[in-house]
């Protein structure tokens, strides 16, 4: 049991950390396509998993984890990309 002097730092709780998240994530698509009139969602959409994509591998080259990335089965990459193609037109 964990004594009530020890505290949880805020950067190590989750229930801290993931309404942050969620807003931040939410609000970026309605904030951009305001900001970005001249582009249509499916552009903004674009946009703004690609630069999930390149901050997740910047992180996993920071770390020294991009094996991790490697580590899938050839099997597992018709599922991942069925997930990845219903999650996007939802």
């Amino acid at each position: 049991m964990r004594k009530q002097s020890e505290k949880r730092e805020a950067s190590k709780s989750p229930f801290l950390l993931m309404p942050i998240l969620l807003l931040m994530w939410g609000s970026l698509a309605a904030v951009s396509k305001l900001l970005l009139n001249h582009l249509d969602s499916y552009q903004v959409m674009f946009y703004m998993y690609g630069i999930g994509v390149i901050s997740f591998l910047a992180i996993f080259l920071v770390k020294g984890k991009l094996s991790a990335l490697f580590s899938w089965k050839l099997s597992e990459l018709p599922i991942a990309t069925l997930v990845r193609h219903v999650c996007f037109f939802i």
